[in-house]
């Protein structure tokens, strides 16, 4: 038996279902009788074939018999025989590719760098990339990667995957989801997530600003006559790099015998209040440089009053002589 040529191609879609079949080629025989007619076709030497011979002769069919899976055999290569009812029997061949067409059966895949990403903050800072892949073939293993609605204003993702910061929010932490959605028909789509922490950058120190309580100027002074309770200066705490927590980082550093002695300081929210804790004696006379530190956790910096203290502060310094005293101005 003869086929009209060795060699034949044939595509079959991958989500083909069981029971499609194939028309191939028929053999024929040129002699006469019984030995000229087409008595079975075989596949030789492949029984882990999805496909079997299926008609009857000479009409040739390929038939699916199980799944297929362009993923894991995109070719199937098969020696059909073909045997006349001559005695004895004659065979001929033809070689069958059974090439199979991607369906898109696959969702893509999304792999994240990492979960949680530490952030500064800043506009167009690259913050992780999302690899993705997707088993199947031409627009069926194409996909398009998108950020979820609720953050698209702030985050932006190309086509590679590199997510960048668009626009500075003060969630921490901001979950982010993303889509990656293929280009077949119907279209596949997979979703992962990334847990954004905005973590601004410390690059500033905090700042103490000391305010003598009715004074423009910047020291302090308390006679004899200042009351206990009555407030000396108020004291503000702040920081260029975003709101720090309360004054619970604000403490007098020195003297400290002698400022516990005579003062408090009461902290209400940004602010700490400088009282009077011990009324001055008549007889006493000091001059007190308070210094004070604060820190945002990390950075620190200090701030100092001058502090004139008694019934001698008029005699300390001509300067003091457009000073106005606690006891009259509270």
């Amino acid at each position: 038996p003869l086929f009209p040529s060795p060699l034949y191609n044939v595509s079959v879609i991958e989500s083909a279902p069981i029971g499609t079949q194939l028309v191939l080629p028929s053999a024929i025989d040129i002699d006469l009788a019984e030995n000229g007619t087409i008595s079975k076709y075989e596949i030789e030497d492949d029984s882990s074939s999805p496909f079997s011979i299926s008609g009857d002769p000479p009409l040739l069919f390929l038939r699916l018999d199980s799944p297929l899976d362009r993923e894991t055999h995109h070719l199937h290569v098969l020696n059909i025989s073909a045997t006349d009812g001559g005695n004895p029997s004659r065979k001929g061949f033809i070689t069958v590719y059974v090439n199979v067409i991607d369906s898109n059966d696959n969702e893509p895949i999304l792999r994240r760098e990492k979960e949680r990403i530490d952030w500064n903050g800043k506009v167009n800072e690259v913050l992780t990339t999302i690899h993705v892949s997707d088993a199947d073939m031409g627009e069926n293993g194409r996909v398009s990667l998108s950020i979820g609605e609720e953050y698209r204003d702030a985050f932006s993702i190309d086509e590679e995957g590199v997510i960048t910061s668009i626009k500075s929010i003060p969630c921490s932490p901001c979950v982010v989801r993303i889509e990656g959605r293929d280009h077949g028909d119907p279209p596949l789509s997979s979703f992962t997530s990334i847990s954004i922490h905005h973590n601004e950058e410390n690059n500033h120190d905090p700042l103490i600003t000391i305010k003598v309580s009715g004074s423009q100027l910047d020291f302090a002074v308390v006679g004899e006559d200042v009351p206990v309770g009555k407030i000396i200066a108020v004291i503000t705490l702040s920081d260029p790099d975003g709101p720090i927590s309360g004054v619970g980082g604000l403490h007098p550093i020195s003297p400290p015998d002698l400022f516990n002695r005579y003062f408090s300081l009461d902290t209400q929210g940004r602010f700490a209040l400088l009282r009077l804790k011990k009324r001055v004696k008549k007889e006493e006379s000091e001059k007190m440089e308070v210094e004070f530190l604060a820190t945002d956790g990390e950075r620190t910096a200090t701030n100092s009053l001058t502090i004139f203290m008694g019934s001698d502060w008029k005699s300390l310094s001509s300067s003091l002589s457009s000073s106005l005293s606690l006891s009259s101005s509270l």
